[in-house]
């Protein structure tokens, strides 16, 4: 009778046992993603970015590069939007206590230590030097905000764009030369470079072995000798010391309008989604050019 019992109880332990194990949950239970609503722009290439891809609603605050049209594509509209605009400071950016901070390669060192040391989730992007990088970009910070088709569709712009300035190019094997105020050539390895190179076109910067962005000479240019420059916006006369190369009467003479392609400024300071409109603006140029 005893053992009976016993056995009894045990089955009715075992009973009980089995049904607290079926509702127990099988492995841990699945975390939903937070969304990233509060999201910060210290670079001004990244503001580019975060005013592409994001909602409004998502962006904190942007630098003041963000409304400066020597920068941006939109001034005017990110200066009305009453999306915040600010120096890119550490303090000012803990103070809105973002989710996500875009930051550049060039953004101080001191700046995004202070931030990280604060546990904020830091996102640092280098210069794009290439459309292949530039789109890259685009893809990591459409799937970090939430916004994969709003990237994929920029990067669907860019294709298309490269593709009608191909056609609109034709076969026309030109060295071109970017040059800027105080004598700054493009070299190989720069969004630049690499925009030519896509679209047909030839980099005479490269041929004295120049390598990314530096300062040459009105000397070295016109040693060089391509068949037409490329400048930054139409200037009528020269504003500073930097912009007095522009105006020299060497440079005039070898380069005059009709050898000059003009492109406005905020088109190349970074990739992203200024390369359509680069790119288009190249085409345009170069079909001038030939005319």
């Amino acid at each position: 009778m005893a053992r009976r019992t016993a056995a009894i109880r045990a089955g009715h332990r075992a009973i009980v046992l089995l049904a607290a194990v079926a509702f127990l949950p099988v492995g841990p239970a699945p975390r939903a993603a937070k969304a990233l609503q509060r999201i910060v722009s210290i670079n001004a290439c990244t503001d580019q970015l975060l005013w592409a891809l994001a909602d409004r609603g998502q962006i904190a605050a942007m630098t003041n590069y963000a409304a400066n049209p020597a920068y941006s594509l939109t001034p005017d509209e990110i200066a009305s939007s009453g999306v915040p605009l600010i120096r890119g400071e550490a303090e000012e950016v803990l103070k809105l206590k973002p989710d996500l901070v875009l930051a550049g390669s060039f953004t101080r060192t001191a700046t995004r230590q202070r931030l990280k040391a604060f546990g904020l989730r830091l996102e640092t992007y280098a210069p794009a030097e290439s459309i292949a990088a530039a789109k890259t970009d685009i893809r990591r910070t459409a799937l970090m905000i939430g916004q994969p088709a709003r990237g994929e569709a920029l990067i669907a712009e860019i294709d298309a764009a490269l593709a009608e300035a191909r056609a609109a190019i034709g076969s026309r094997p030109l060295r071109l030369l970017q040059l800027r105020r105080n004598a700054y050539i493009s070299g190989k390895g720069t969004l630049f470079d690499d925009a030519l190179n896509q679209l047909g076109l030839a980099n005479a910067g490269v041929e004295s072995g120049l390598k990314g962005t530096r300062q040459g000479s009105l000397e070295a240019v016109l040693k060089i000798q391509p068949d037409a420059l490329v400048m930054f916006d139409a200037i009528d006369r020269p504003g500073d010391q930097g912009s007095a190369l522009l105006f020299h009467p060497g440079l005039r003479d070898s380069f005059p309008e009709a050898r000059r392609v003009i492109i406005d400024g905020n088109e190349i300071v970074c990739g992203g989604p200024s390369l359509p409109r680069l790119l288009r603006s190249l085409a345009r140029g170069v079909r001038g050019l030939a005319q």
